[in-house]
């Protein structure tokens, strides 16, 4: 598979991810009052996403390593995300913000890693 087949793919499924994300945040949240907090919620929750996609239309002078990185940390911090929000869906536990808080947590830190280690490394 070529590098542009997995951009592509990637950011296929982050867009699916996001709108998957977005439902279960919304579904979990059906029944809060506070528009502020829905709206805090999904700037959270889309935050890594927007991230992701910015830090892909910068990444033209990146190496192709890189880039790869990128891609990888888009698929892995896209589908773990939706994986838990899913599993809080359906087993609804005691308190389902907290996975909404952590989540987007260990989204930026896997890609503050992984992206600069991997774009230091391949420059050697």
């Amino acid at each position: 598979m070529n590098e542009r087949a997995v951009r592509r793919t990637a950011l296929l499924v982050m867009l699916v991810g996001a709108l998957v994300s977005l439902g279960t945040m919304f579904y979990i949240g059906r029944r809060q009052s506070s528009w502020m907090l829905i709206v805090l919620f999904t700037g959270w929750v889309l935050g890594p996403y927007v991230a992701l996609m910015i830090a892909d239309r910068k990444s033209g002078p990146w190496t192709p390593t890189a880039r790869l990185a990128l891609y990888a940390v888009m698929l892995v911090s896209t589908l773990g995300s939706v994986a838990i929000y899913v599993a809080v869906v359906l087993t609804g536990p005691f308190k389902p913000a907290f996975y909404f808080l952590v989540v987007p947590v260990a989204s930026w830190l896997l890609a503050a890693i992984v992206i600069p280690t991997t774009a230091m490394l391949s420059r050697r």
